[in-house]
């Protein structure tokens, strides 16, 4: 009974280790997605912004620029900002949770190296949430504060209340940033090393530390794809 139950208990553990080094793989592609959706985006942003009303209307204007006309200049940028944001923060989303699904998967079958996974990934989606939740409200109103804002060195009583709201929402950005870099770290890049680790794959490894750097995170998910797909092809069928 012993001998004929071994098999099927390690053709279940490769099933889903399998299956979760996909959900890593699927975690690199739309990563990748995320990234290439941010350079258009950005493309965007930088073409309204030297082509549209914010430097026409400022550079033909003739004498003092007031706070109200570089508001107005100034609006349609941020109103697009916060329409980036909602669709970024969807697509990181969904990444982290398929990545998540995958740090389940292989706890599975290796809880030492990932039983904290999860709880990490949890604190970095909600602190991406809170830091979100800040950052709209504070585009959304900026407009507003720099129409407000002083030119005779003496604040309104409009901006000064305008400015305290941006500074609670700031606290709030804040938070959710710490929080996303603790989970980031325990989380993401924590967990990709591990994934690594127990495949010997260097590629994994690499991708996850390059998560954390500047441009060298643009390369980030190519490798995380090829590594899991690599650790999945050292797997038995």
């Amino acid at each position: 009974m012993q001998t004929s139950s071994t098999p099927i208990n390690t053709t279940q553990t490769t099933s889903e280790e399998r299956s979760a080094l996909t959900k890593v793989m699927w975690f690199g592609i739309i990563e990748l997605v995320g990234i290439v959706a941010g350079w258009v985006a950005a493309f965007y942003l930088f073409s309204n912004l030297f082509s549209g009303t914010f430097f026409t209307s400022l550079v033909n204007s003739t004498g003092t620029v007031t706070p109200a006309q570089v508001a107005t200049a100034m609006g349609p940028v941020f109103t697009d900002i916060t329409y980036i944001i909602p669709l970024s923060l969807g697509i990181e989303l969904v990444g982290l949770i398929v990545l998540t699904l995958g740090f389940r998967g292989l706890a599975r079958v290796d809880s030492q190296r990932f039983h904290v996974s999860t709880p990490f990934m949890a604190v970095l989606m909600v602190g991406l949430l809170l830091a979100a939740g800040g950052a709209v409200p504070i585009l959304t109103s900026l407009p507003n504060i720099i129409a407000s804002a002083p030119t005779s060195g003496t604040a309104s009583a409009a901006f000064l209340n305008q400015f305290g709201t941006i500074l609670a929402y700031l606290g709030l950005v804040l938070l959710g940033g710490l929080l996303s870099l603790i989970g980031y770290i325990g989380g993401l890049i924590l967990g990709l090393w591990r994934v690594g680790s127990r495949y010997n794959q260097t590629t994994l490894k690499v991708g996850a530390i390059f998560q954390i750097i500047p441009l060298l995170n643009i390369v980030a998910p190519i490798l995380i794809i090829l590594g899991a797909n690599e650790a999945k092809n050292t797997l038995s069928m």
